[in-house]
């Protein structure tokens, strides 16, 4: 499995899913005298389904920054809204407070560099917003 697509964080919900089903199956099987050395399956359970839930979550997150938080903070920063931008400040004061004095461009630089997306990339999605937010 590759972790350079966009369908990374679905496929691991979609796996995390089945292994949840599959936990609700164990559940109902007796333990055989030689599975005492399994960790106990409620906690095991437990574990299962938390971290399905932190995963459904990030997909929640992910799907709401693509589809309205990204371009609705776009769209006010085209627009020049104030409200935004004194947001901006704020956020990036807090940044440079909280990480040595890296500025918000830096940490942004930064984190594309650990990432991996590229120029094109880059590109790439600001013609799809220059595209979708362009006066007509």
């Amino acid at each position: 499995m590759s972790r350079d697509g966009a369908w990374f964080l679905e496929e691991l919900c979609s796996m995390l899913g089945n292994v949840c089903g599959l936990a609700t199956l164990l559940q109902r099987c007796p333990l055989l005298p030689h599975d005492l050395e399994l960790p106990a399956p409620s906690d095991t359970t437990q574990a299962i389904y938390l971290a399905n839930a932190v995963y459904t979550c990030l997909q929640e997150l992910n799907t709401n920054f693509r589809q309205i938080i990204f371009p609705e903070a776009l769209r006010c920063m085209i627009k020049g809204e104030p409200t935004l931008e004194s947001m901006l400040a704020e956020l990036e004061q807090l940044v440079e407070q909280s990480s040595d004095g890296l500025s918000l461009q830096g940490l942004a630089d930064s984190l594309q560099a650990t990432t991996g997306l590229d120029h094109d990339g880059q590109s790439h999605f600001l013609h799809i917003t220059r595209c979708t937010f362009s006066p007509p």
